[in-house]
């Protein structure tokens, strides 16, 4: 497992106030539990940040006060709108003993099942385990090569020497689902090339022609990962791009930094990314993606939600400010410009001063839920009109709908 290093301060004072002085200062409030004595400091914001907003776990050196101890993280408390680290509690670790905790999964080799058409669902981001340090890998591959349609991985076909598997045992960590289009006959596996290019809709009509020149174009959805969040207001970036890719028939795959889906549409390769960083983090997925698929900014798109908008509400922009939205302001900041196209969707704000955070967290009212699905087609049509007639005649096209 991997280790890294941090230094942090003895707390004077233990309490609110105190906490809330040091986040004004950049600092994070944490604790250290397993010794003879709970140990209260703090450390740095930016270290915080390092050990956090990562898929990594990691083996921590803890220098606190010229004292050099090892642990783990054991808990965090993040900031339910800001997502800043709010407070960490770590665990200190001794030769020889077992710990429990949770490591990564990463998935290799490329499904089966998936090039017949299925859509591969996964459950579990992580599994909890128990084992010495010196045991621990840096993530759980798990090979979905061989993964069919209609077959799952559970976690007890989990095997790694030394581990043990805390999470229930019939657990499904992950499997591929029938999806429209489907196929699980044999043939389809053999020719998956001919299959692939054939469901990918209008690109396969267009000839070797469209093959010479592909226009790729990066569709990015803000959200905050995790089940407590789906189909909240916060979440509407991935709420369409879930459905752009349903209505596609194709699927999501876990990814670097990300949910990925690859759609072929009128000579043009749309890449679509459900960043799985946290909001405020949101630019290292994007400038990741960019980098990766060679993909200019005037072929970035960045859906968000905007409380400064009516429920439904679109608007496009080709630049402009961050709008206090932590998401845009991580991108803003990470691609040194504000000049890529944005299309906001309007969530209302219909709430009380001081009961933001619990709206824009909130799940849709009735009334909001029936409406939705229409708007929410209308910004797929808004998307494949982006990367084929352009930002101009979509804004033209959209902003007044």
């Amino acid at each position: 497992m991997k280790t890294v290093s941090l230094s942090g301060s003895s707390r004077k004072n233990v309490g609110k106030k105190d906490a809330t002085l040091l986040r004004r200062e950049g600092k994070v409030p944490s604790v250290l539990y397993g010794g003879k004595e709970q140990v209260h400091f703090h450390i740095s914001e930016n270290d915080a940040k390092k050990i956090v907003f990562t898929p990594n776990v990691y083996v921590i050196e803890l220098e606190i006060n010229g004292n050099k101890i090892n642990a783990i993280v054991k808990d965090v408390q993040i900031h339910p709108l800001t997502d800043k680290v709010i407070h960490i509690d770590f665990l200190e670790i001794k030769d020889g003993a077992a710990v429990k905790i949770k490591i990564p999964i990463k998935t290799t080799g490329f499904s089966i099942g998936v090039r017949n058409g299925g859509k591969l669902t996964q459950n579990f981001r992580s599994l909890l385990v128990e084992g010495k340090v010196s045991d621990l890998p840096d993530a759980i591959e798990v090979d979905i090569s061989k993964v069919r349609i209609g077959h799952k991985i559970r976690v007890s076909e989990m095997n790694i020497s030394g581990l043990r598997f805390l999470d229930p045992a019939d657990a499904v960590v992950l499997g591929v689902a029938m999806s429209r289009g489907a196929s699980e006959e044999e043939e389809e596996e053999e020719n998956g090339a001919e299959g692939e290019e054939g469901a990918e809709g209008e690109e396969g009509a267009e000839g070797e022609a469209a093959a010479e020149y592909i226009m790729k174009y990066l569709i990015i959805g803000l959200g905050k990962p995790g089940d407590q969040y789906k189909n909240t207001r916060h979440n509407i970036g991935f709420t369409i791009l879930d459905a752009f890719v349903n209505a596609s028939n194709i699927c999501f795959e876990p990814d670097r930094l990300a949910d990925r889906a690859v759609l072929k549409f009128k000579g043009r390769t749309l890449i679509l990314i459900k960043p799985n960083t946290f909001m405020n983090l949101s630019g290292k997925a994007v400038n990741y993606w960019m980098q990766k698929e060679k993909i200019d900014t005037n072929n970035l798109l960045v859906i968000t939600d905007d409380i400064a908008l009516p429920f439904g509400k679109i608007r496009i922009k080709a630049k402009g400010s961050d709008g206090g939205h932590n998401g845009l302001k991580d991108i803003q900041l990470v691609l040194s410009s504000n000049k890529y196209s944005r299309l906001r969707f309007g969530v209302g704000s219909e709430f009380n001063p001081g009961n933001q955070v619990n709206y824009v967290l909130g799940k849709w009212s009735k009334e909001e839920e029936q409406a939705l699905e229409e708007r929410v087609e209308t910004i797929g049509n808004a998307i494949k009109s982006f990367v084929t007639i352009g930002l101009d005649r979509t804004m033209n096209e959209f902003n007044n709908k």
